[in-house]
C-alpha cells in the first residue's frame, strides 16, 4: 500500500461564513456577517463577497462592502449590515451574502447565508382627495380632482368616488 502523509501545519485554513440574525428590519435594523478561518495562518487572507436576492443594495440595506480582509495572525473579521428605510409597501424580500473568492485560504464548502429584510411600510396608503377651485359656473366652469396617496406602493390602488348634493349629473 501506499501511504500519504500530509502536512497538516501546511494546509491552508479553511473560512466560513455566518451572518446573525436571520432577519432584520429594513427600517435601521442590523446584521453582523462575520468570517472565520479553521486556524491561523501568517498571510493575510483576502475573502470576496457577492450580494443577491430581492433586496437592493443601497437600496435596502447599506454596508455590502465586496473585499474583506482577514490580518495574518487572527481568525475572523465581521461587518453590519444595515436595513435602509423606504415608503414603499412590499413584501419582505431576500438577502443571500455569499463568498465569491478566498485568497490564502480556501471556502468550506459553499458558504453563503440567507437573510430576510423585513418590511416596515407595511400599513396602507391612505388617500386624500382634493378639488378646485371649491366652486365654477355651471354654465361651463370647471374643477379639477386629484386623489394623492400618502405614500407609494408596489400594487394597483382603485378607488370608487360618489357624487351627491344638489347639482345633478
Amino acid at each position: 500500500k501506499t501511504l500519504t502523509l500530509v502536512n497538516v501545519a501546511a494546509a491552508k485554513p479553511t473560512v466560513t461564513l455566518a451572518c446573525t440574525p436571520a432577519s432584520f428590519s429594513e427600517n435601521g435594523g442590523k446584521v453582523t456577517c462575520s468570517l472565520k478561518l479553521s486556524k491561523t495562518t501568517t498571510k493575510d487572507v483576502t475573502v470576496k463577497t457577492t450580494y443577491g436576492g430581492s433586496a437592493k443594495a443601497g437600496t435596502d440595506y447599506t454596508g455590502h462592502k465586496a473585499t474583506h480582509t482577514i490580518k495574518a495572525g487572527n481568525k475572523s473579521t465581521s461587518w453590519k449590515l444595515t436595513g435602509k428605510a423606504d415608503t414603499t409597501q412590499e413584501a419582505n424580500e431576500s438577502l443571500i451574502v455569499a463568498i465569491d473568492s478566498v485568497t490564502n485560504a480556501t471556502e468550506k464548502g459553499n458558504q453563503r447565508s440567507i437573510l430576510t429584510v423585513t418590511n416596515t411600510a407595511s400599513a396602507k396608503p391612505t388617500v386624500t382627495l382634493a378639488c378646485t377651485p371649491v366652486s365654477f359656473s355651471e354654465n361651463g366652469g370647471k374643477v379639477t380632482c386629484s386623489l394623492t396617496l400618502s405614500k407609494t406602493t408596489t400594487k394597483d390602488v382603485t378607488i370608487k368616488t360618489t357624487y351627491g348634493g344638489t347639482a345633478k349629473a
